[in-house]
């Protein structure tokens, strides 16, 4: 409690230090930094500060690229079958939810499981996981999925970018990560 207060109090006093600062000399105009020291500013000029970013910051930049990354590769794609499809979900027993993007002949079979399990229990069988299946049409399209997208890539250059875009931010996350 008594943190608290000594905090209350600090914000408090560096919000007057302006306040204070103009009463003590009412004529004199505050200035900058940069005037004082008798620096040429221009009213056009920006000043970028560029910092290390944040884990949060990194994952939200890798998102808004993937996203761009799908959308262009859909736009760029021939063949449907091979459209990623991003859907939401939960986990169960958790709060969290998450994106998995997949294409979408990977969903389309996913679904297939799920009824022939469905069909199994309502004929009076017992329902298999079907977690080792997913995990095995996941390998099997991914790696058809990634020949689909290096060829549409080598045809267009914003895709390439997008993509050695995506992959630098991913470096630069694992690193952040390890440290």
């Amino acid at each position: 409690m008594r943190r608290k207060h000594h905090l209350y109090a600090f914000s408090c006093c560096l919000l007057l230090l302006p306040a204070i600062a103009l009463a003590q000399d009412p004529g004199k105009a505050v200035q900058t930094p940069a005037e004082e020291a008798g620096a040429d500013i221009d009213a056009d000029e920006e000043i970028v500060v560029v910092g290390k970013k944040t884990a949060a910051q990194l994952r939200r930049e890798i998102k808004a690229v993937e996203t761009r990354i799908f959308a262009l590769f859909n736009d760029l794609n021939d063949d449907d079958e091979y459209d990623i499809d991003c859907r939401k979900k939960r986990r169960v027993g958790s709060q969290m939810s998450r994106t998995d993007c997949q294409p979408r002949i990977y969903w389309d079979e996913v679904a297939e499981l799920a009824q022939n399990a469905r069909d199994a229990v309502v004929e009076g069988g017992s329902a298999q996981s079907n977690r080792g299946p997913k995990t095995a049409l996941r390998k099997k399209h991914a790696t058809a999925l990634r020949q689909q997208m290096f060829e549409v890539a080598q045809e267009n250059p914003a895709l390439m970018q997008l993509l050695v875009e995506q992959r630098q931010l991913a470096t630069e996350y694992a690193a952040l990560k390890k440290k």
